[in-house]
């Protein structure tokens, strides 16, 4: 479901404790998209990490992923994508984690972690 702002997705949410809305909503325009099958393995992941972690990018219009330089085919357009913090976390323990949570396609980057629900893509430091 798509909210115009993420306060509209208040009432529909069932991902808290782990994470709210405002965390997972675009961050150019406060729109949200809400993928509950992404969710629950991003909660998954959270869970498996056993401590918190910080979503740096989650859902991106499609005007803000055009701001922000991604991809015009970004999996973040369709709410299945999340950027994760390492800040905290060692890589390799969180990229096993979100693989044994269920996510398939991972982007290592300096300082985070792309994670999303696509099978079999990798990229960055490998």
């Amino acid at each position: 479901m798509l909210y115009d702002h993420y306060e509209e997705a208040e009432y529909d949410w069932i991902w808290s404790p782990y994470f709210k809305p405002k965390e997972i909503a675009c961050k150019g325009t406060d729109s949200l998209l809400i993928n509950p099958e992404a969710l629950n393995v991003l909660v998954r992941a959270r869970i498996l990490a056993d401590k918190p972690f910080r979503v740096t990018s989650g859902f991106r219009s499609r005007t803000h992923n055009a701001f922000v330089g991604g991809s015009p085919k970004s999996s973040h357009k369709d709410g299945i994508a999340f950027d994760i913090s390492l800040q905290g976390h060692d890589k390799e323990d969180l990229l096993a984690q979100c693989q044994a949570a269920g996510f398939g396609s991972f982007g290592k980057y300096k300082t985070f972690l792309h994670v999303d629900t696509r099978k079999g893509r990798r990229w960055g430091n490998w």
